[in-house]
């Protein structure tokens, strides 16, 4: 082999090396800046869109519930209004025990045999209070549905929210289970109180 060939060799052998040394530099000068820039940004960019995503939901939440809480609070005021209409006077919320026992003499005054008659918290209102009143018992079909009138004659405050009525159907002289769910609407006791709230 002639010198000239052997020095062309020699440097493109050199030029072979330097390349491949440029490619390393390269590929790990990419590969530092996909660790230092891109892979960060992506990562970030995943996470903005799920947090963009969770922010939407979140945000239809609170909308359903802002139209319910409308819904009730138009609901509320407007049985406020019929109730101002009949004449009906709201009685304080500290009646709540008395109610009670005129709604238990009712329905024990051979309506129904009771079991149970549980009030539940207070829910307020913009314009008043209202308590859930939960009665279990027993009794037949015809004496619930007269125990509902008596206490919607005699209550314009109270209204009746659910009831169910279970019979054995075996055995028809045997009375039924009956829950029924009502609402008690009052004035709130102490306005100074409830106006902090």
């Amino acid at each position: 082999m002639s010198t000239s060939a052997t020095t062309a060799m020699a440097t493109s052998s050199r030029n072979v090396r330097t390349h491949a040394v440029g490619a390393i530099v390269i590929l790990a000068a990419g590969a530092a800046v996909y660790a230092a820039v891109i892979g960060p940004r992506m990562a970030a960019a995943e996470l903005l869109t799920a947090n963009r995503a969770r922010l939407l939901a979140i945000q239809a939440d609170a909308t359903r519930a802002g139209e319910s809480a409308r819904e009730a609070e138009a609901a509320a005021q407007k049985l406020a209004a019929e109730l101002a209409k009949d004449g009906t006077t709201l009685k304080p919320a500290s009646a709540l025990n008395a109610v009670i026992a005129e709604i238990s003499g009712a329905a024990e005054s051979g309506w129904l045999t009771l079991s149970e008659i549980t009030p539940g918290a207070e829910i307020s209102m913009a314009t008043h209070v209202k308590y859930p009143i939960r009665i279990r018992g027993t009794g037949s079909y015809p004496s619930v549905t007269r125990l509902i009138g008596i206490l919607h004659a005699r209550f314009a405050d109270l209204a009746l929210v659910s009831f169910s009525l279970h019979a054995d159907a075996s055995d028809p002289k045997a009375p039924a289970a009956v829950e029924l769910d009502f609402e008690w609407y009052a004035v709130r006791s102490d306005p100074v109180a409830s106006a902090s709230r």
